[in-house]
């Protein structure tokens, strides 16, 4: 699931970047179908039936043939655009070092993924080590690149995919910038109860 995750994200953007905002969707018992207008006025047509997914368009079949199967999932419709919320107002709470204002975004049972390979779970210590990591900086700023809500037909999950840039800088002043990959899951209740990190140091130029 981590290199699925890694790769889709672009490839969504890609996707839905070249897409128009009027989109028609159509529901009936099992069957999701919806029409978007691109920018060169053709149409794109996306049909979901039986948990399986269709996208017609011009350069794109109807059956498209992979050289993998996805050991999570390969079937992704947008989701849900309220869900980015949660995830984008901790990211302003980070940046204000005042993280317990948005502590009910998170699930009780939420799980967390770092990028340095710690794992986390339960909101009272998934929190108390944000604050104690935000605590260490002196400032922080962020640059939010893109977002994305998208939902896993055969799953069933929400989730939201990040690209953030962070310029931190720690209690002697010395700044360093790192850019972030993340994905956030959203369960039922509109909570955030997972989350996986990447991230990678900028370079100084």
């Amino acid at each position: 699931m981590k290199k699925l995750f890694v790769v889709i994200l672009p490839l969504l953007l890609l996707a839905y970047g070249s897409l128009a905002q009027q989109t028609k969707e159509k529901k009936e018992p099992g069957k999701l179908k919806t029409k978007t207008e691109t920018s060169g006025g053709k149409e794109s047509k996306v049909k979901v039936e039986d948990d399986k997914m269709v996208i017609k368009k011009e350069g794109v079949g109807a059956d498209l043939v992979y050289p993998y199967t996805a050991e999570y999932s390969a079937q992704f419709v947008p989701g849900t655009p309220s869900h980015a919320r949660p995830v984008l107002e901790l990211w302003k709470a980070w940046e204000a070092n005042d993280l317990d204002r948005q502590a009910e975004a998170l699930a009780d049972t939420v799980l967390v993924d770092f990028a340095d390979g710690r794992t986390l779970q339960g909101k009272d210590s998934v929190l108390a080590a944000l604050k104690r990591e935000r605590g260490a900086l002196s400032a922080s700023k962020a640059t939010i690149e893109a977002w994305l809500p998208f939902r896993s037909l055969d799953r069933g999950d929400s989730w939201v995919a990040l690209w953030a840039r962070e310029e931190a800088a720690d209690a002697s002043g010395k700044v360093s910038v790192t850019r972030y990959h993340e994905m956030w899951r959203i369960n039922k209740d509109g909570k955030i109860d997972y989350l996986r990190q990447y991230s990678a140091p900028v370079p100084p130029r």
